[in-house]
């Protein structure tokens, strides 16, 4: 069921006559597919059928492992022999990009954003100047397209709606509120089987999980522990007195066994529950509820809206609006003009579609009231549709998928909860831009970050269990510690990849 929320889609398609074309430009595609159930490209229906749309076939070169794939992608050069035209569902690091980049392996497609080559990618790029600019590499080069999503998984608060009604609680809307709320879930027997003792009132996954609830105060971090400003400033929240207040808030939920304490050693598979009457979770902190729990229970839980502080509501976007690396061209591509207009189809609603759910009247029906339903059975979506007719199942790909896309499935309840995952959405934001890092700055970044990041993680750890004091001495030595490990250097290196970032976004 979690795969149904990234295919929810708006059958609001535009009504366009396929083209024919007298003769078929075939090019060599080398990507990664890691579904599994087994998706075999060259007879994939989302090929052809983009081949009857685009005149552009491929032939594949198909991974299906990653390792061997990021194995197969280290070793390209000019010369390769088995070097393809274009590499699709690439999952191309900025490390990658930059290697084959640099290499001239990969080839800088400025020439072909324009309106006559692209114009669905182009028309997104003028409205939103952040998703280009951050595809825009330091020295101005687009060299791979991006999926753009603005319902990318995050870690979103999953609050149990049965619970809540079996102890008189509103959704909370503050601090004080969900503390209230907790207090129920482990005072009150809320997952009635008569047990007051097996609730867990909030789980989560980590440290780096539970980071997200510091909205509570106020407080958004990326993973470097940094948030840029209105005015473009690069900040470490880190040593505030509002982050110090809202860990000595975690302390006492930790003290007071409201939050999970298996949450930051036990790994969800060994924490997820598949006896449905032994519900022990009011809230997960997580992607998804079906990440613990069985997928029935998902009608039990919706996602619990930002809470506020100080009239205002924040909220981390994890992955942002795009993932770049899905889709390059490389030096051996004869004409990168028709792979790239190729590409521009998934830019589009209906490219979007067909990627994603198929073709109307072989794989769904549009109902009368617009939504629309699969024409198989829900358990054999993932056999009949997902490897058959579709590509966008697993790893990302390039294209667009707009919001209204998602809001017309046929099935009441995962409609009501994307409802609720946009509202959440609306909300969030990237506490920094993605940015492109210089090789130089990367590098510094690989030898500072390790030894600090770790550093950073146990020691919030231990501010929340309590095996470290948040007195004046235990705080500064804290601060201290940050900058002896240079957090400074990190500050100033991610400022000016932010100043590159704003500067491309003009």
């Amino acid at each position: 069921m979690r795969r149904l929320f990234a295919i929810v889609l708006s059958l609001l398609l535009l009504c366009t006559a396929i083209p024919a074309f007298a003769d078929t430009q075939t090019f060599l595609m080398a990507g990664c597919d890691t579904y599994y159930y087994t998706r075999n490209w060259s007879t994939n229906a989302f090929f052809s059928r983009m081949e009857e749309r685009t005149g552009v076939g491929f032939t594949f070169n198909q991974f299906g492992d990653l390792t061997r794939f990021s194995e197969w992608k280290a070793g390209l050069t000019k010369n390769s022999a088995d070097l393809p035209d274009v590499l699709f569902k690439a999952c191309l690091s900025d490390a990658e990009i930059r290697t084959l980049y640099g290499r001239g392996v990969l080839i800088d497609l400025r020439p072909w954003l324009n309106e006559e080559t692209m114009p669905n990618l182009t028309a997104l790029f003028a409205d939103h100047p952040e998703w280009k600019a951050a595809c825009t590499m330091p020295d101005g080069a687009i060299v791979t397209l991006p999926s753009i999503d603005p319902l990318q998984t995050n870690n979103l608060m999953w609050i149990n709606t049965s619970w809540l009604v079996r102890v008189s609680k509103a959704e909370p809307t503050n601090a004080e509120e969900l503390t209230d709320v907790l207090r129920a879930f482990r005072d009150q027997d809320a997952n009635g089987n008569g047990n007051k003792d097996d609730e867990r009132p909030l789980t989560f996954s980590s440290m780096w999980s539970l980071r997200f609830l510091l909205h509570v105060y106020g407080i958004i971090m990326n993973d470097y522990q940094l948030v840029t400003d209105e005015q473009g400033n690069v900040t470490i929240p880190l040593t505030t007195p509002q982050m110090r207040e809202a860990l000595q808030w975690l302390h006492v939920l930790y003290e007071e066994n409201l939050i999970d304490h298996t949450g930051f050693s036990t790994p969800e598979t060994l924490r997820k529950i598949t006896d449905e009457k032994n519900i022990p979770y009011g809230m997960i902190l997580g992607g998804a509820v079906t990440d613990l729990l069985p997928n029935t229970q998902m009608a039990n839980y919706t996602a619990l809206l930002p809470l506020t502080h100080n009239g205002k509501q924040v909220y981390r976007s994890f992955l942002g609006q795009m993932t770049r690396g899905t889709f390059a061209v490389t030096c051996r591509c004869s004409d990168p003009a028709a792979v790239l207009r190729w590409v521009d189809y998934l830019y589009s609603e209906e490219g979007c579609f067909l990627a994603r759910a198929g073709k109307e009247g072989d794989d769904y029906r549009i109902e009368s009231d617009g939504t629309w339903r699969w024409l198989v059975a829900e358990d054999q979506i993932e056999t009949q549709i997902y490897a058959r007719n579709t590509i966008a199942e697993d790893l990302q790909i390039p294209g667009y998928i707009p919001e209204e896309f998602q809001l017309r499935y046929a099935n009441d309840t995962l409609r009501s909860q994307v409802e609720k995952i946009i509202t959440v959405a609306n909300i969030a934001t990237e506490p920094c831009p993605q940015v492109f890092f210089t090789e130089e700055e990367a590098e510094r970044l690989s030898k500072i970050w390790p030894e600090l990041g770790s550093y950073i993680e146990y020691q919030l750890t231990w501010f929340v269990t309590g095996e470290e004091s948040m007195d004046d001495a235990g705080w500064n030595a804290f601060c201290a510690k940050l900058t002896e490990l240079g957090m400074d250097e990190v500050i100033a290196i991610w400022q000016g990849a932010v100043d590159r970032f704003e500067e491309a976004c003009k």
